[in-house]
């Protein structure tokens, strides 16, 4: 089976470690980037928003928290 590159792209991500947590700009969900391994997977949906589209432009890491910001 053939890998394929498919491009996610977001505004609003952080690091930690070795991994870029980061929101999609045009799906609502959270993601994990492995740097390291070139792996990148889906943690879960923001369920308490409703808009899908952008839904964050800033991301930040304080005290081992991402906080995302609309």
């Amino acid at each position: 089976m053939e890998n394929s590159i498919k491009k996610i792209p977001f505004l609003a991500g952080a690091k930690c470690g070795n991994d870029i947590f980061f929101s999609a700009l045009y799906v609502n969900g959270l993601f994990k980037y492995n740097c390291e391994k070139g792996v990148c997977n889906f943690i879960k949906s923001f369920a308490e928003e409703a808009n899908a589209i952008c839904l964050h432009r800033k991301a930040f890491v304080y005290k081992k928290t991402i906080w995302f910001i609309p």
